[in-house]
């Protein structure tokens, strides 16, 4: 509150705002440590005219209070043309895993496979260098899920991991074409979406789409395994372009058992990712509920858990010692997937 700004932001949201004495924007500013809402008053309609979302501009103002959230009033806004000598990671949000430790696991989870093609396709895969560095670098989403720098990374991490801690619990899957599916599911995104200052797509993202991207790397990667069975990829082809679940977003609904759990599994990394993200973003502790958030349609309750004691039996132990159950040794670390 009170403090004069001046610095680099990308222009997230802008847009025009009509008043008694004219034109004024309202605008949202971004870096790596947040964003902040923004107002114009002056100046408003030739500023319009200059910058557009995702553009990065050197910004002026002073910060000030508006309904009890903090707001900068801008009083000077220019775009910048020339940014490559930036560090976009300045701008952006970053996962807090080392990507180097999260490919070191996705290694691991290889090396266990079984299946000699489903090793193989993730091994030449991996062996992408110039594709890797992308992947490593990619957000998993524009705005709601895993959307940082290396949030594919990570995303595609956990889920492999979980998909690897639940195949004991259904012995019908294939636990090798399951994994293979979801180390592969996501990455058309590397072409989907692009990350330099702004998460924003890219025009293959908007007129294909990372399904279909990530469906022609799929068969890119396929052709380069000697004898790859043609049954074998039609199977991963149909876990990647069915993953998301409904007609509206994929091509087709999963009709096996591996394209399924895939999708559920991805799905439910995706939700709980963007809804710790929501939680985490109340700062008063004083208040017990998020503001509301439109792509689940309701507010989440952020109040910690009480520390409650267990029965008698229990003794003075905290519940959150208490030993986890072990699945055929398979578990989930909080950190990286085990």
């Amino acid at each position: 509150m009170g403090d004069q700004v001046e610095d680099l932001f990308v222009i997230s949201r802008i847009s025009v705002g009509y008043y008694d004495r004219g034109e004024y924007l309202r605008l949202r500013l971004a870096d790596s440590t947040g964003k902040i809402s923004a107002v114009m008053w002056q100046g408003a309609t030739e500023a319009y005219e200059s910058v557009r979302s995702g553009d990065l501009a050197r910004v002026e103002g002073r910060v000030e209070a508006y309904r009890g959230e903090l707001q900068l009033k801008v009083i000077y806004l220019s775009r910048i043309d020339s940014y490559e000598d930036l560090n976009p990671e300045d701008f952006l949000p970053k996962s807090r895993f080392s990507s180097t430790e999260l490919i070191e696991r996705l290694r691991q989870f290889v090396d266990e496979i079984r299946n000699e093609y489903c090793r193989n396709i993730l091994e030449v895969f991996l062996a992408d260098e110039e594709f890797q560095n992308l992947f490593r670098r990619a957000p998993g989403g524009k705005m709601w899920h895993h959307a940082v720098i290396g949030g594919l990374l990570e995303h595609t991490l956990w889920v492999t991991g979980l998909c690897r801690a639940i195949t004991p619990f259904y012995p019908k899957i294939d636990r090798d074409l399951l994994i293979t599916g979801a180390v592969l599911h996501d990455i058309g995104k590397v072409q989907e979406l692009r990350y330099d200052i702004a998460f924003d797509y890219t025009n293959q993202g908007r007129l294909l789409g990372h399904v279909i991207l990530g469906d022609e790397l799929l068969r890119r990667y396929a052709a380069q395994v000697e004898g790859f069975p043609d049954e074998l990829l039609m199977r991963l082809r149909h876990m990647l372009i069915s993953h998301h679940g409904d007609i509206e977003r994929s091509p087709v609904l999963p009709m096996t058992l591996e394209a399924s759990l895939l999708h559920y599994i991805d799905n439910m990394d995706a939700q709980i990712n963007a809804s710790i993200r929501e939680m985490e973003k109340n700062s008063d502790p004083t208040r017990e509920w998020t503001d509301y958030v439109n792509l689940l349609g309701r507010s989440l309750f952020t109040k910690p858990i009480p520390h409650w004691r267990g029965p008698e039996s229990i003794g003075e132990q905290d519940n959150s010692r208490l030993d986890r159950a072990e699945v055929d040794n398979a578990e989930i670390e909080t950190k990286l997937p085990d």
